[in-house]
């Protein structure tokens, strides 16, 4: 086999999982095995499954997006590939999500032996279980999200979390949520979300405290966010927050929330 042989496979192969992806988002479940099928290779026959189970999930297609993923992890398991298994596995839990089934999405997604792909996995669901709105759920969800060393996984499913029950108004809680998160970067969105609403809620000293937490240099957006939230409750107070940041681009867009207001 020469090195023109599997150059040409490998196009035809991405070529079959293109259309096998198409037909799945529309719909046509038999069209799209039927041309996995059709690869050569069982590998490239996993990774296209898997592609076609992400794309049926994307489209709500939720049962067959399963029965594709069902299908990849097989196929990936008798080829011995650990790396596709793990993705199969992935793309199952993310369709379970989708579907509502957040309890079976969690345990198949802890099947998942790479820490990393395994923690991407649990936070999709997090992600689900905040959007169905069952915060006690998600925060349990990713209380449960393993941390390495030098990886805050469990601050990244924390943080949306942190974001809805700010958004609803539970700023005790949120605040408490946040404090949970090693990261700074995962810290800055639930921040600005907690900001937001000390802000509308007249809490003007622990928003303030909370925005300068995480504004430094030339980066001043949580000052921004806090002056656009102040704004709603009390104009003076807003302005002069707005007038003591330092930065002039970051000053101007603060300003800009004032005009806003006041018109």
């Amino acid at each position: 086999v020469t090195d023109a042989d599997l150059n040409r496979q490998d196009y035809l192969t991405h070529a079959l999982t293109a259309i096998a992806k198409e037909a799945a988002r529309s719909g046509r479940l038999h069209d799209a095995e039927a041309v996995i099928r059709s690869i050569d290779s069982t590998l490239g026959q996993a990774r296209a499954l898997t592609s076609a189970a992400h794309a049926a999930a994307s489209a709500g297609l939720i049962d067959q997006a399963r029965s594709l993923a069902v299908q990849a992890e097989t196929l990936a398991r008798s080829v011995s590939s650990i790396g596709w298994r793990n993705q199969a596995l992935g793309a199952l839990a993310w369709a379970l999500a989708i579907a509502r089934r957040f309890e079976e999405a969690a345990r198949l997604a802890r099947r998942i032996t790479d820490l990393g792909e395994q923690a991407d996995a649990l936070i999709g669901v997090v992600k689900s279980t905040v959007a169905a709105g069952d915060l006690i759920q998600a925060e349990a969800l990713a209380r449960s999200v393993r941390n390495t060393e030098e990886k805050d996984y469990r601050g990244r499913a924390l943080a949306p979390v942190a974001e809805a029950l700010a958004a609803v108004g539970d700023v005790d809680h949120a605040e408490a949520v946040v404090f949970d998160i090693r990261s700074l970067n995962a810290q800055v969105d639930p921040i600005i979300a907690l900001v937001q609403a000390f802000g509308r809620a007249g809490l003007s000293g622990r928003a303030e405290y909370l925005a300068r937490r995480i504004s430094y240099g030339n980066w001043q957006y949580p000052l921004v966010a806090l002056v656009r939230a102040t704004a709603s409750v009390d104009m003076h107070r807003a302005e002069e927050l707005a007038r003591a940041i330092s930065d002039r681009y970051w000053k101007a867009q603060a300003l800009s929330h004032i005009v806003e207001g006041a018109g």
